[in-house]
Order: C-alpha cells, then sequence, then structure tokens
C-alpha cells in the first residue's frame, strides 16, 4: 500500500508526526508530591500549619566564596550578605533569610547590651568579629570557614513544586550576579529542593 501510495503515505506520516511534535511541546515536566495528596490529607495540613507558623519546610542553600583571605570579616563583606538578603527576601515563596551577617548582628547585639533586631549594629571591625567568633566557635564554623574566604546563605522556602523550585532558584541566582556585581564573590545554589528538582527535570 505504501509504495501505491507514497503521497498518501507520505501525508499522513506528516500528519502523524506533526501531532506527535506538537504534543511534546504541550507535556508538562513538573512535579509536587505535596499537591498530590488529598485536600484533607495529614501530612498537607502538617505542612501548611509549619509554613504558617515557621515559614517554611525547605531551604535552598547559598554558598559565597571570595578569593580574598577574611573578605566575610571585613564590613564589606556583611554589608554584601545583607544587601543579597534584602534582595532575596522580596522573591515569591521565599519566607526568610539568614546569613552570617544576621548573626554577627545577633552576637554583637547580646554582647553590647543593644536591644537585638534587624536594626541592630553591625562589629565594626575585624577584630570585633574575630571576638565574635571566639565566644561560639561551634555555630560560627556552621556559617564559615576558618579563613572566612566562604560563607553560608540560608533560604528558607515554602513547598513548592520541582519547576517552581528551579525558577526560583533561577531568579535567585540572576538576583545574586546583580548585588554581587564586581565584588570578589561567586555564588552557588545547591540544597535537596534544586538538587532534586534537576535529577526529576532530567
Amino acid at each position: 500500500f505504501a509504495h501505491r501510495n507514497l503521497l498518501v503515505t507520505l501525508a499522513i506520516t506528516g500528519l502523524a508526526s506533526g501531532i506527535c511534535v506538537a504534543a511534546v511541546n504541550r507535556i508538562g515536566i513538573d512535579a509536587d508530591f505535596v499537591r498530590y495528596l488529598e485536600e484533607d490529607h495529614r501530612l498537607r495540613a502538617d505542612i501548611e500549619m509549619i509554613e504558617s507558623t515557621l515559614g517554611g519546610t525547605d531551604i535552598i542553600e547559598v554558598m559565597l566564596d571570595s578569593d580574598e583571605a577574611g573578605y566575610f570579616k571585613r564590613g564589606e563583606g556583611l554589608r554584601l550578605l545583607d544587601r543579597l538578603s534584602a534582595n532575596l527576601i522580596k522573591l515569591p515563596g521565599v519566607s526568610r533569610a539568614f546569613s552570617m551577617s544576621d548573626y554577627m548582628r545577633l552576637a554583637n547585639a547580646v554582647m553590647t547590651g543593644v536591644t537585638p533586631g534587624p536594626d541592630a549594629p553591625l562589629p565594626e571591625t575585624e577584630q570585633a568579629v574575630a571576638q565574635l567568633a571566639l565566644l561560639d566557635p561551634t555555630a560560627f564554623s556552621a556559617l564559615t570557614n576558618e579563613e572566612m574566604t566562604q560563607t553560608r546563605f540560608t533560604l528558607q522556602i515554602k513547598s513548592l513544586s520541582t519547576e517552581e523550585v528551579l525558577r526560583l532558584t533561577s531568579a535567585a541566582q540572576e538576583i545574586s550576579g546583580r548585588v554581587i556585581g564586581k565584588a570578589p564573590v561567586r555564588a552557588t545554589f545547591t540544597g535537596l529542593p534544586p538538587l532534586f528538582s534537576r535529577i526529576a527535570r532530567n
């Protein structure tokens, strides 16, 4: 039949191929295990409760690296973390941000007798940062390395689908690039949500 009706065969094949291409372009690759559950499922209710009280159930980790020794001990490094926090917290899905500048502000307020809060001052000198680091080395080591060339920045996020996580990560990377500008710092986004989302897409 194909040999006797070559034009018809080609037409049918072309039509079938066109339908397949159109269908493939409409396939959505996404996974959201929370929204797959029934509305009244216990796990879904628990996650909603956690998000309404604590702000989120997942975190995205941002690793910031500098080639300059002690960069995050200096005021310019801590102020960069503040600017990054102020910009990333505006992204939809992000409920909280925590970095070494937040820890330094809190520790400095406790040591100087100032009321802790977002308006509390940062330590003014590298020596002051070093002294605060000695007070609680365990907490400090969770946020930076010994040379203070690397620091960890945490974004608390709500439960999102895999594609929503990837869009959020991409937007956060773009904002970070603008905020960092020409500063000697590189930002790497990691953590379970972006890693799992990339696996799901692949």
